[in-house]
Formats: structure tokens, C-alpha cells, sequence
């Protein structure tokens, strides 16, 4: 059981780190600091190091979105889409408005350069939302794409439930995270 927990520890600090500082400004004593793990934990768990670690970290991303969407997606799609707008402010304003995509960063700087994190990240974009229903609009998109990307190509066009509510939806996330944003550097809304 402790050594479950230390892996964990060791992939939820490296994730963070990675959306703060990319694959390249994330380095294994900066995990080792922020998971309040010694050396040899890593190499335990990690025996190929920093490049299993992050991959292992990205995998474990793609996973929990997974099953947030699956939940979000159980409920109608306007519904949804706020929730998961939500989560993502809310995140934001957690981590001070500095932090990034903990799968997009990492490859931007470097990390695609690797082949495990490479492939581990077109895992995480390509996780299925498992046990999603089909959309509610009807079919608009082929029948093997995932229930994730169906709405989101059925919000663009604006089928959800009209483009006014997808527009309605989208400015008031845009209104809260703007609040939110200014509301933690202090400045008046």
C-alpha cells in the first residue's frame, strides 16, 4: 500500500509540474521535492527514469479526464459542457492561472521529441469516453467516433441546443473565468 501511495505521490507531482514548466523545466529532483519521495522511490517504480515517469504521468492524465467526461456526459450536453467549463476554471484559478495542459506542454517543449512521452500523449488525446451515450442530436457524425468528440463537433455547429445556448454558455464561462482571473491578481472586475 505505501508503495501505491509513493507512486502516486511521484505521478501527481510530475503532473503538475509538467503543466506548470513543460518536459524540459520538469526535472526528476524537482519531482523527487514535490512529492516528498527519495531518489530511490523513483527509480523503483521508474527504472528508466524521467522519460517512463512522465510518459506514466500522461497516461494517468488522459485516464482521470476520461472518467470526468464520462461523468459530465451523463447529463445533457448544455449541462456538460458547463460542467466540464467549470472544471476547467476552477482548475485554472487552483493553480494561479499557471499552469497549461498537463499533455499539451510537456510536447510542446521538447517532450515530443521522446518517443514514450510522444506515444503516451496520443493516448491520452485518444482515450474513449468509455460507457458514453450516443448523442442526443441525432446522427451527425460516423458512428465510430467517440460520444466526446460527436459534442464537440454537434456544439460547432451549433446542434446541442441551438447556437444560442452554446454561445450563452461559452460567454459566461469566458465572464467567470475573467472574474476569476482578476479576482486572484486583486484587480476590480
Amino acid at each position: 500500500m505505501a508503495s501505491k501511495k509513493t507512486r502516486d505521490r511521484l505521478l501527481e507531482a510530475t503532473a503538475e509540474l509538467l503543466g506548470r514548466h513543460g518536459y524540459q523545466g520538469t526535472g526528476v529532483n524537482a519531482v523527487l521535492a514535490a512529492s516528498g519521495t527519495p531518489n530511490g522511490s523513483l527509480y523503483h517504480h521508474f527504472p528508466e527514469g524521467k522519460d517512463q515517469l512522465v510518459a506514466a504521468a500522461i497516461e494517468r492524465i488522459g485516464e482521470r479526464t476520461s472518467e470526468l467526461l464520462v461523468l459530465a456526459f451523463e447529463r445533457e450536453p448544455a449541462v456538460a459542457l458547463e460542467l466540464i467549463f467549470d472544471w476547467l476554471a476552477t482548475r485554472l484559478e487552483r493553480d494561479g492561472f499557471g499552469s497549461g495542459c498537463r499533455v499539451a506542454t510537456p510536447l510542446a517543449d521538447g517532450g515530443a521529441d521522446v518517443v514514450a512521452v510522444r506515444e503516451a500523449a496520443a493516448r491520452a488525446f485518444a482515450t474513449p469516453v468509455r460507457g458514453s451515450a450516443p448523442p442526443r442530436t441525432g446522427p451527425t457524425v460516423d458512428a465510430g467516433v467517440d460520444h466526446r468528440t460527436r459534442c464537440c463537433v454537434d456544439a460547432a455547429r451549433g446542434q446541442i441546443t441551438g447556437y444560442r445556448t452554446a454561445t450563452r454558455v461559452s460567454r459566461r464561462f469566458s465572464t467567470q473565468l475573467k472574474d476569476r482571473r482578476n479576482a486572484a491578481q486583486g484587480a476590480p472586475r
